[in-house]
Order: C-alpha cells, then structure tokens, then sequence
C-alpha cells in the first residue's frame, strides 16, 4: 500500500510541475513544493497556501484527489480487515 501511495504521490506531482511552470507567481515550479501539494490534495488536508493556476494543474489535482479516496479506502479497509477479530479468524482448539 505504501509503495502505490508513493508512485501515485510521483506520477501527479510531476505532471503538476510541468503543468504550473509558465505561470510566473507559481512557487511549484520545484519539484518539492509539487510533491508537497500532491499529498496535501491526496490526504484531503488542503492547507490552501498554494494551489495550481493552469486549467491542466486543476485538472491533475482533481485526478489526484479521487486517487487519493481509493488509496485511502483501500488503507482503511485493508487495515481493518488485518484486525478484525471475528470468530472466522479465532480457532479454538477442541479437547
């Protein structure tokens, strides 16, 4: 789950600089402020300090955050799922 997040977070946030570079008042133009607006839109935090200013860059964004639901989903449920303490999951040993 952690590797899919990390090639997911690298696959839109380079688009995203690509995307932002020709606008001059843009700070994502390095490749770490891109990476950092990628997870904040993938985590649903959405700081608001920056935000991308091309049609493309929103347009990545929105494909980031909907990536970003299932990645999460997909956390949440996995991780249940390794918790759960059902009694399919508990054997208990006949005398």
């Amino acid at each position: 789950m952690l590797g899919s997040l990390l090639l997911t977070l690298l696959v839109f946030s380079y688009p995203l600089r690509v995307f932002e570079r020709p606008t001059p008042s843009s700070i994502l133009d390095q490749y770490d402020n891109a990476l950092w607006l990628t997870f904040v839109t993938m985590t649903t935090v959405g700081y608001g300090d920056d935000y991308p200013r091309t049609s493309l860059g929103r347009l990545d964004m929105a494909g980031c955050c909907a990536s970003g639901f299932v990645l999460i989903a997909l956390f949440v449920i996995t991780t249940q799922d390794m918790v759960l303490l059902g009694e399919e999951h508990i054997r208990i040993p006949r005398l």
